[in-house]
């Protein structure tokens, strides 16, 4: 017996057990009617947005209609591909995935047009969202000067042929 002023009444061990067994219960049987109602509802989103939808009105899902019309360019895109896939199977299986077809080349040389020398410049640029306007004024300023430079440098040669040809047609050595 407890002293005055102590609570001395015994533990409700089994009230607690009961309740929570019982709570446990009611959860684990409730389980089914909540995953039928997503289910019902999300089957029931799904057909009102994307099975059943006639937008033009010509009775026609318009969504099967688009999938075959883009199925049916994918595989036209494939026959007119300039090597079948039987072709590119052959071709890894022969000589593996480890041999690079992408290259890297240079493509601002003087056989290459201006716009398009240019135009690869646009990993200087940077992401879209921050770009790097002077990095790019800066590279294009630099490949001009360069292209500038070996154009002259072509020009200078050109004419120290045309120079070595006229001496050697006269029959005198050029000087240098």
């Amino acid at each position: 017996m407890a002293g005055p002023g102590f609570d001395d009444t015994s533990t409700r061990d089994k009230t607690i057990v009961f309740w929570t067994v019982l709570s446990c219960v009611v959860l684990l049987s409730l389980i089914p009617l909540f995953h039928s109602y997503f289910n019902s509802m999300t089957d029931a989103e799904l057909e009102a947005k994307v099975l059943e939808r006639d937008d033009d009105g010509d009775g026609e899902v318009d969504y099967l209609a688009e999938r075959n019309r883009t199925v049916a360019e994918h595989r036209a895109l494939l026959r007119e591909a300039p090597i079948s896939i039987e072709a590119a199977k052959a071709q890894l299986a022969s000589r593996g995935r480890n041999v690079p077809v992408v290259r890297p080349r240079r493509n601002d040389d003087l056989g290459t047009a201006e716009a398009d020398a240019v135009a690869a410049l646009d990993a200087v640029t940077g992401w879209g969202q921050l770009p790097r306007e002077e990095a790019r004024a800066e590279a294009e300023e630099a490949l001009r000067r360069r292209r500038a430079a070996e154009e002259a440098a072509r020009q200078r040669a050109l004419e120290l042929e045309a120079t070595e040809a006229a001496a050697e047609a006269e029959g005198a050595t050029p000087a240098p």
